[in-house]
């Protein structure tokens, strides 16, 4: 089987840091990976996959419009409802009226008191966003997954692996995996860290 688009590492890293020297699990931890993953991002309450996004976002009624995932790699248009209702007209806002602040994705109007109007889907957001994943091959700009954020999924790949042979893991569904998972972070307080590190603000 092949890991899902989402998934945050390589069966190939996972097995270099799990010691693993034959492909005879190769399967179990490709589904781990991806189950570990979808935790993650779940988690924290974002995406962090290197993609094309196309966002319609309620406005926070302050000068910042917060965006759902990032890092911001480019191509950002910013678009505003001129309708007022679910129709979604929407109308260009021109870049020069705000900034762009990459890493922590996030919007900012440069006349402070402009603001993000607070109305369901009131602004759409085009961009290019995410993470690289370390070891994949990707062309044009990005920006590498932080090795943390990568460890983080060893972890928690690690935390049923090593416990397959007591546990029956191969039986186990995603939910069973998650319940774990949060084990896994109440014991290991770095890794509890981590991931509330990289919580989309509003979590």
């Amino acid at each position: 089987m092949a890991l899902d688009d989402n998934s945050l590492t390589t069966l190939a890293r996972t097995k270099d840091y799990l010691g693993v020297t034959n492909d005879s699990n190769d399967t179990l931890l490709e589904r781990l990976i991806d189950a570990a993953s979808s935790f993650i991002e779940t988690y924290c309450d974002r995406t962090f996959k290197l993609t094309s996004y196309i966002l319609q976002q309620e406005g926070s009624g302050t000068d910042t419009l917060i965006l759902r995932n990032y890092p911001v790699i480019g191509g950002v248009v910013l678009d505003e409802n001129q309708s007022g209702d679910s129709t979604q007209d929407y109308n260009t806002i021109e870049s020069k009226n705000y900034w762009v602040f990459n890493t922590d994705g996030y919007l900012q109007f440069l006349n402070s008191e402009t603001v993000f109007i607070a109305t369901p889907e009131q602004y759409q957001v085009t961009y290019e966003g995410g993470y690289r994943v370390q070891g994949a091959t990707v062309t044009g700009q990005h920006i590498a997954l932080p090795l943390d954020l990568e460890l983080a999924t060893w972890k928690l790949v690690s935390s049923i692996f090593n416990t397959r042979n007591t546990d029956g893991i191969s039986s186990q569904t995603l939910g069973n995996y998650s319940v774990t998972f949060i084990q896994a972070m109440e014991m290991d307080n770095e890794l509890r860290m981590t991931l509330d590190n990289y919580k989309h603000p509003n979590v």
